[in-house]
């Protein structure tokens, strides 16, 4: 079966833009299609990304596109063994231990580390993400962690910048509102 299972977009609270994302079941898992229009620090950029995950949340490949002062593109996979490779194929064993993607400057990517990592309430766990900084496209592993409450409430800790949000998510996993950060628009 095929077809979409959500949608959202949210939009800043401090500066401009929005982000609108798909989210589809493919048959073979979750595909993932986003647009994004920021403004931050006069910096105005566009992004567009897809993201293929597999039923469970488990990331598999991230195809991402920014135009800023020109176009950038990114490609990052993971494979079953846990070695990431860029569109290129070459090998980037600085992100072994990663499981997930974080990107900055968008709400959605916390939902893939909660929708895998499934924690019951209580339970809280350490996590090492490939770390995206928009617009400029640097990779970096970056520790972050992640606690249930219950009643689909968690704990994001960016553990590498001292950076923490409380988020609630809905039935399919995504952000609702990201306080002090975003605000969701569409359900």
């Amino acid at each position: 079966m095929t077809g979409l299972i959500a949608q959202a977009a949210w939009r800043p609270v401090d500066d401009y833009g929005l982000e609108h994302v798909h989210v589809l079941e493919t048959g073979m898992g979750l595909r993932i299609d986003s647009r994004l229009l920021r403004e931050q620090e006069g910096q105005v950029y566009s992004a567009a990304y897809s993201i293929l995950c597999t039923d469970d949340w488990r990331f598999q490949l991230l195809e991402l596109r920014v135009s800023s002062d020109g176009i950038h593109t990114l490609k990052l996979s993971i494979d079953a063994d846990g070695v990431w490779h860029d569109g290129e194929g070459v090998e980037h064993p600085e992100l072994f231990g990663c499981l997930e993607i974080d990107i900055s400057a968008i709400p959605f990517t916390n939902s893939l580390a909660i929708g895998r990592l499934k924690l019951q309430a209580g339970q809280s766990q350490d996590i090492q993400a490939a770390y995206i900084h928009l617009p400029d496209l640097t990779v970096s592993k970056m520790p972050q962690r992640y606690t249930a409450h219950g009643q689909a409430r968690y704990t994001y800790e960016g553990l590498f910048r001292g950076f923490r949000a409380d988020l609630a998510v809905d039935e399919h996993g995504l952000v609702l509102d990201y306080p002090e950060t975003f605000i969701r628009l569409v359900s």
